[in-house]
């Protein structure tokens, strides 16, 4: 499959699933949706799929290159300009849905413990935002790999448990205030500006917006970016 063919495929899911939250009628085929588009911009092992999907693409091209720190390009990320690498990227969408999908819609414990700070051999918790180009570096330099790949699987099974009991009060509900606070406490974020305005950000959205951002249309704003930067597919 060509990358237009993935993109294509992707944003005509990604559109029916916006007109369905802006018409607030059918909650079933939302959840229907939601869990369509989810299934192509994650790994297919949260779905136990057989073909791959855009998101196993790249992270083929990392496990053959055996490289973590490979950069995908320089981006504008929180207002400032800064390089990041593929270890990265699958860290910051993952952190991103762990904190988002548990913390502020199914109000319940992220993924993220202790257990896979030391299996993943990270020094940070937060989603990286405010990391710099030299810290990107080290972090990708020491993650394994396997087990981070581990982990975004088993946040995307867990993901997909709660789109399938999701509610329309929790789809029409703005975080909690506590469940914001407890993203902070926990380390999701840090204090540094280029990453608690995400606290922000999030706050502002109600359910739909997080389904339709950190949950689906985030993983669309890294992945395609890696496959441009590094030609990984016609």
């Amino acid at each position: 499959m060509t990358k237009m063919e993935y993109y294509r495929r992707i944003q005509e899911s990604y559109v029916l699933l916006k007109n369905a939250l802006e018409e607030k009628k059918d909650l079933s085929l939302i959840k229907k949706l939601v869990l369509d588009v989810h299934s192509l911009v994650h790994f297919k092992a949260c779905m136990n799929g057989r073909e791959d999907t855009i998101c196993d693409v790249v992270w083929n091209y990392l496990q053959d290159q055996q490289d973590g720190t490979l950069i995908v390009r320089r981006m504008l990320l929180d207002n400032y300009d800064k390089q990041v690498s593929l270890a990265w990227i699958f860290w910051h969408i993952y952190r991103i849905e762990d904190l988002v999908s548990n913390l502020l819609i199914a109000d319940k414990p992220q993924i993220f413990n202790d257990k896979w700070v030391q299996l993943m051999n990270v020094y940070i918790k937060d989603t990286g935002n405010a990391l710099t180009d030299q810290e990107i570096y080290t972090f990708s330099e020491k993650i394994d790999l396997k087990k981070l790949k581990e982990y975004c699987i088993e946040v995307g099974k867990n993901t997909r448990q709660i789109i399938a009991n999701l509610t329309w009060e929790q789809l029409k509900q703005r975080p909690l205030e506590a469940s914001l606070k407890r993203i902070l406490e926990e380390g999701g974020v840090t204090k540094e500006k280029n990453s608690i305005w995400l606290l922000d950000y999030w706050g502002n959205l109600d359910g739909s917006g997080l389904v339709l951002t950190p949950l689906t249309d985030h993983h669309m704003m890294h992945l395609p970016s890696c496959i441009e930067s590094l030609n990984i597919l016609p």
